[in-house]
């Protein structure tokens, strides 16, 4: 595969979204792994029936479809069953992501970027050649996600206990995008692309 594959990766609230925005707006295809994790459960899907039986069958709301909110708070009570979930959905979103890979190479794209928050507990880490994360303050981190989700500080604490520590991620990325509030991390994307050396990218 010609195509450059790269991991974009980052702790919950770190404004990951934000800094997808910029790598597509310079030409990279990024492939949102969250939006992989909610096609694999669409009604009547083979993944959907999985986390029915192992979280419950009220997980699937009267139109068939799953309900986020519970299965996150079942699903993030313990490191445990975390990894329950993980081992339900990485693979189908494993399979679906290298599709969309190959989709990419296909469409004459030069880079694809992997949007993936759980990237480092992924086998997708293996196709990347270079893992770029974003990072930000813990507090502003907890302060975005009750803005934007609307959730009870103690579940957000529960998410963010989920997750490895913001040194894991510093420790085991190439490189860092720096995305504290009032940042504007454009700059820094750029500079990340050039890094990777690759050509006609823009």
């Amino acid at each position: 595969m010609s195509i450059y594959v790269a991991g974009l990766t980052g702790q919950t609230g770190s404004g990951k979204s934000t800094v997808a925005d910029i790598f597509r707006a310079h030409g990279v295809c990024v492939i949102d792994c969250d939006k992989l994790a909610r096609e694999i459960v669409e009604p009547g899907s083979l993944v959907l029936i999985d986390l029915a039986r192992l979280f419950g069958d009220d997980l699937i709301l009267p139109d068939g479809s799953l309900d986020r909110h519970k299965l996150a708070r079942r699903a993030f009570a313990s490191e445990e069953k975390t990894n329950l979930l993980n081992s339900v959905t990485h693979p189908a979103i494993t399979a679906l992501a290298r599709k969309r890979v190959a989709e990419a190479e296909k469409n004459g794209y030069k880079i694809a970027m992997l949007d993936a928050p759980v990237l480092f507990a992924s086998e997708l880490l293996g196709d990347c050649r270079a893992v770029i994360c974003v990072c930000a303050p813990k507090d502003q981190r907890m302060a975005r996600l009750m803005s934007r989700d609307e959730i009870a500080p103690g579940e957000i604490e529960r998410r963010m206990s989920a997750q490895p520590d913001e040194k894991y991620y510093r420790d085991n990325s190439d490189i860092i995008i720096e995305n504290p509030d009032g940042c504007d991390p454009t700059e820094q994307c750029i500079k990340a692309l050039e890094s990777l050396k690759i050509g006609g990218w823009k």
